[in-house]
């Protein structure tokens, strides 16, 4: 697991050619993001794909799975994504929003939550499994007493 710091954008810095890593995360509604909890040691992570028909494969996949089951699937404790093929033509109840690396960062250490990067999905007969890597953001003291100010604000 590798630990980093959230971005601070410093002033003053000169464009460049360099493009921005982009991210796509799935989402059932504005507050509640596809997570995966990967062991009971592990923090729960929001899971970012790099290609977005990685992503909007697995989108399909997880909103087949809601239509069939009248659930979301339990992802905790699991490294396999063991959904039924996706059959629909357009999600309905899933959807993709796309991320700048650093914005991604940002929003997962002010929800202290970790991160899955998925770089790669795997297909194995009839399942699939993520490779990627698994990330951690830490921030300042003072970031996080900001931040749980700004969310008991009454």
């Amino acid at each position: 697991m590798s630990v980093a710091s959230p971005p601070i954008k410093p002033a003053g810095l000169a464009p460049t050619a360099q493009t921005a890593r982009r991210y796509y995360t799935l989402h059932y509604n504005k507050n509640n993001a596809f997570t995966m909890k990967l062991s009971d040691d592990v923090n729960t992570a929001i899971v970012g794909f790099r290609k977005i028909d990685d992503a909007a494969r697995v989108g399909n996949m997880v909103e087949t799975y809601f239509i069939d089951q009248k659930e979301w699937p339990d992802m905790h404790g699991t490294r396999e994504l063991l959904l039924p093929q996706g059959r629909l033509e357009e999600m309905v109840n899933v959807y993709i929003h796309e991320w700048d690396f650093d914005e991604l960062k940002l929003e997962c250490t002010r929800n202290f939550i970790d991160f899955i990067s998925v770089d790669k999905l795997v297909s194995k007969n009839t399942s699939y499994s993520l490779q990627g890597a698994l990330y951690a953001f830490e921030a300042t003291p003072d970031f996080y007493r900001k931040r749980l100010s700004e969310l008991y604000i009454y």
